[in-house]
């Protein structure tokens, strides 16, 4: 099973290389184009940024709280495929579930912005679903904490569909790592900027 770890897929920079780069979004298919990678086009460097050691990025406001959720691409997914999960959620707040997308299919390459919140019915393509998060409607909750915290988006390349009955963000996760062809993480901050 191939693992990539990344923010937004993004290399390891240090602080100095954030504030020089001319790149605004995190984009990682130029770093390794055979590799599986995630990203998130709306993120912008987290340079100045108390958590800025700990994730490279973060989320513009317009994302956040109960607003619809941004673009997320993944690509370069390996051979024999079938179908794509993707996990966001808020390790600093014990893996606070705030969406859970399963079964997506085979040709996927990620979820347009302003799909999915609360209130909003997405039209998945095939036998794709989403899964209740922690404020109990099914769809996207943006991050939205008291003090900055550090979230993660996980997409799974899956060598055989998901349950279709599936109600909890941990089963995801179990069920995914079980059928993994190859996982990619990303990462971002949010949350009130420390004075």
């Amino acid at each position: 099973m191939l693992l990539l770890l990344a923010c937004a897929g993004a290399p390891d920079l240090d602080s100095s290389d954030l504030e020089s780069s001319d790149t605004d979004t995190a984009d990682t298919a130029d770093s390794d184009p055979g590799a599986f990678v995630v990203t998130v086009p709306a993120l912008t460097s987290s340079a100045g940024n108390p958590l800025a050691d700990e994730c490279a990025w973060e989320l513009p406001a317009v994302y956040e709280c109960t607003n619809p959720n941004p673009e997320v691409r993944w690509s370069g997914a390996p051979e024999g495929t079938v179908a794509f999960a993707l996990v966001f959620d808020d390790p600093d707040a014990g893996d606070y579930d705030h969406w859970a997308v399963v079964n997506l299919p085979a040709d996927a390459t990620g979820i347009d912005a302003g799909l999915s919140g609360e209130g909003l019915t997405p039209d998945l393509a095939g036998d794709a679903y989403q899964l209740d998060n922690g404020f109990g409607f099914a769809g996207y909750l943006g991050s939205c904490p008291p003090a900055p915290h550090v979230y993660r988006w996980r997409v799974w390349a899956l060598s055989a569909a998901l349950d279709a009955d599936l109600s909890r963000f941990s089963q995801v996760e179990n069920q995914a790592e079980e059928r993994a062809l190859a996982t990619a993480e990303a990462c971002h901050i949010y949350g009130p900027k420390t004075k």
